[in-house]
């Protein structure tokens, strides 16, 4: 290595380095939003305002400095080995680093790419919801209620209607050839398999009620799961309704098939 290279060395080391800092950057952003609505520094609204622009327009700079430092490193056929393998993990780590992030602002896509619905409520009977009975006074002050279809730009038939679209295999009850008691057992197993924090358990009644708190922002959505006797069998229904937000970003949807298929 001649000593003339060195300055070059310490630069294009520089830049590696300076990725790797914005492959950080995009990650303490990406905790940042949820954690400041927790702390209460601001809204959740700022803080998906935050994932959804900020997050992405840092993650593609990190992204695209992070491969053109790794392709440099590969590049550099003039260093010793050592530097040159240095560069090149340097930009490697950039680029993994900014891979693991990309996935917090992609939770609010569906597989295909497309929004999610700008829902909150979902049931698998939407002509007679099943209704919530302990949990009403655990949402007192909640942004939503949970008269079905009622709330800011929403009505009920607008809501079956997003339903229709966006989950049409949540749109029909689970039909199980047992008893009673054995439906509502398998029901209270499946909510407790999934770590839900049952707030009431009504056998006589047919009604299980739970909560279950979201990962990054901590917000906790309500489920009621109704049992009832028919000739065919016990039918079961069940909705998953959030405390706030417009949208949920597809997480009752998914909550109720996770709930389906542990039963």
């Amino acid at each position: 290595m001649n000593l003339s290279d060195i300055p070059k060395q310490k630069w294009l080391l520089w830049i590696s380095l300076g990725t790797l800092a914005l492959g950080i950057l995009t990650v303490l952003i990406t905790v940042a939003a949820p954690l400041g609505y927790r702390l209460n520094l601001w809204s959740y609204r700022t803080g998906f305002t935050i994932l959804r622009t900020m997050v992405p327009m840092w993650l593609y700079i990190a992204g695209i400095t992070a491969v053109i430092t790794a392709v440099i490193g590969f590049l550099a056929n003039k260093w010793q080995m050592e530097n040159m393998t240095r560069l090149v993990e340097l930009g490697a780590a950039s680029v993994l680093i900014s891979l693991t992030t990309w996935y917090a602002p992609q939770t609010y896509l569906e597989p295909d790419g497309d929004p999610y619905p700008s829902i909150h409520d979902i049931s698998t009977d939407t002509i007679n919801p099943p209704e919530f009975v302990a949990v009403l006074p655990l949402r007192e002050g909640a942004d939503n209620g949970v008269e079905y279809g009622v709330s800011r730009d929403m009505d009920p038939r607008l809501l079956v209607e997003l339903t229709e679209q966006a989950y049409p295999d949540l749109l029909e009850p689970v039909i199980l050839d047992v008893s009673p008691d054995t439906a509502f057992d398998r029901a209270m197993n499946a909510v407790n398999q999934l770590g839900w924090e049952v707030l009431d358990a009504n056998k006589a009644a047919g009604r299980i009620e739970a909560s279950e708190s979201t990962f990054w922002f901590g917000f906790t959505d309500d489920i009621v799961i109704r049992l009832t006797s028919m000739s065919s069998g016990i039918k079961i229904d069940a909705r998953s309704v959030s405390r706030v937000g417009k949208g949920d970003v597809g997480i009752n949807a998914k909550r109720l098939r996770a709930f389906f298929e542990a039963l």
